[in-house]
């Protein structure tokens, strides 16, 4: 096969239609092949660059996620501690309260004893 000229070297008067039009869907070939190449390099870079935005988009929002958990736990425990000093709270009012009714009992058992015995003792004088 003859050695490829480039464009420079081409003389027209050397050249045949088939021979040019050959020549000229070779060189059309060759700027194909490096378009494509320089394409694929392009979008290989744009797919890398897309790739790492999207990995840092996914950590951003891995982060936003792992933030929101943790404060959703904290909250949770500190509402359970809350529940917890309520319920003993609560508890230490029942306590008191049932302590003032045994009281109560105890001071209106006396008071009726103490009316039996002035109601007793008035009759006997």
């Amino acid at each position: 096969m003859q050695a490829m000229q480039t464009m420079e070297n081409i003389s027209l008067s050397n050249l045949s239609r088939k021979d040019f039009l050959r020549r000229i869907c070779v060189i059309a070939s060759r700027h194909s092949k490096k378009d494509n190449s320089l394409k694929a390099g392009e979008i290989k870079k744009a797919k890398t660059a897309l790739e790492k935005e999207m990995m840092e988009k996914i950590h951003g929002l891995e982060m936003e996620l792992q933030a929101a958990k943790e404060e959703k736990e904290r909250a949770l425990n500190e509402n359970r501690n809350m529940i917890n000093e309520l319920n003993a709270q609560l508890l230490s009012v029942k306590i008191k309260i049932d302590d003032l009714i045994a009281q109560k009992k105890e001071r209106e058992a006396k008071i009726r004893n103490l009316e039996r015995k002035i109601r007793s003792s008035q009759r006997n004088c």
